[in-house]
């Protein structure tokens, strides 16, 4: 993975020291629309299965588990994740790929492609 600062693309691999930077800043903004606020994604499933109780689930990877029935939630949980990573880093595709990827496949074959 290669950085990117305020300034753009450095040229330089992620070393461990920015690579945490970076994870560290990743969980913030995933936990600030995952959990935060009245249009967060929790209160959208919450909503949209009637259990205002519910709690999106880690996998042992870390992603996030939505429940069948928020595909389109989950998607677009998905599509703000990828647009913040693009920003952020340059990868071996374009966040239009990834878009594409989010699109097309379904949760079950993401998960699995891991």
């Amino acid at each position: 993975m290669m950085e990117r600062d305020s300034d753009g693309f450095t040229g330089n691999f992620a070393t461990r020291v920015n690579r945490g930077r970076y994870e560290t800043e990743k969980d913030k903004f995933i936990n600030k629309i995952l959990f935060e606020g009245k249009d967060s994604y929790q209160r959208q499933v919450q909503e949209r299965i009637g259990d205002k109780w519910y709690e999106i689930q880690f996998d042992e990877t870390g992603e996030a588990i939505f429940p069948q029935g928020c595909d389109d939630i989950e998607k677009d949980y998905l599509h703000k994740v990828n647009h913040w990573i693009g920003k952020r880093t340059v990868r071996q595709f374009t966040t239009e790929y990834y878009d594409m990827r989010i699109d097309m496949l379904s949760s079950l074959t993401r998960r699995a492609q891991k």
